[in-house]
């Protein structure tokens, strides 16, 4: 069976920057859930954004041309230095997540390996820009 895809909708796409977002704001902030204490809350964000992570951005960014060139004569070249540089980050970035979803890592000691990865940004904030550069890719 050919499992290749055609052009996805970049509707579509966005819309799934704002479920990954949703999702995640919603396990952080829901007081329905009851009286869980916040680092639970951060295993279980953590989880669900490291899947998407992986199903919903870095098999995308795999694909050489996964960002699109910019002008010149150099701009499909800087755009795949790009592109690496994007499936680097964003696979480190998803192996913490991943890690801290599975009880690997506990919370606090993610959060400071994430900032030294991030350049200072902790779990909450990366789970928001995970969201948004989801997002972003619909706009192609």
């Amino acid at each position: 069976m050919d499992r290749t895809l055609g052009p996805i909708d970049p509707a579509w796409i966005r819309q799934a920057g704002d479920v990954t977002r949703y999702k995640a704001s919603d396990i952080m902030h829901d007081r329905k859930i009851g009286a869980v204490d916040v680092y639970t809350r951060l295993y279980e964000a953590s989880r669900g954004t490291a899947k998407d992570l992986r199903t919903k951005l870095l098999d995308r960014l795999g694909r050489p041309g996964a960002i699109r060139a910019g002008p010149g004569p150099d701009g499909a070249r800087e755009a795949e230095a790009r592109r690496k540089q994007l499936v680097e980050r964003w696979t480190a970035i998803q192996g913490l997540l991943d890690r801290v979803g599975t009880g690997a890592i506990d919370p606090v000691h993610a959060d400071r390996e994430m900032r030294q990865l991030t350049g200072g940004y902790g779990i909450p904030q990366v789970l928001d820009h995970a969201s948004t550069i989801i997002g972003e890719l619909g706009r192609g």
